[in-house]
């Protein structure tokens, strides 16, 4: 979720988008987040919902249940 309100989820974190992907129906926004620069965040490309821009300082939170974590190597 982008800009939750405070402690609605158990992660909540400063994130900077860096690259915002159009992809049709949605969009792949990679944003910085602990010092990750590749974390992934898919939005409904929608009215409704927020259209971030690169450089834009954000919130950032989910559940555990809502995200998938991948090995890097």
């Amino acid at each position: 979720m982008i800009e939750p309100a405070p402690d609605s989820l158990p992660n909540i974190f400063d994130a900077e988008v860096k690259e915002v992907i159009y992809l049709g129906d949605h969009l792949r926004t990679r944003v910085e987040v602990c010092e990750n620069s590749e974390f992934i965040i898919k939005t409904p490309n929608a009215l409704g919902h927020p259209s971030l821009k690169r450089g834009e300082k954000v919130k950032v939170g989910w559940s555990w249940e809502d995200c998938r974590a991948l090995d890097p190597s």
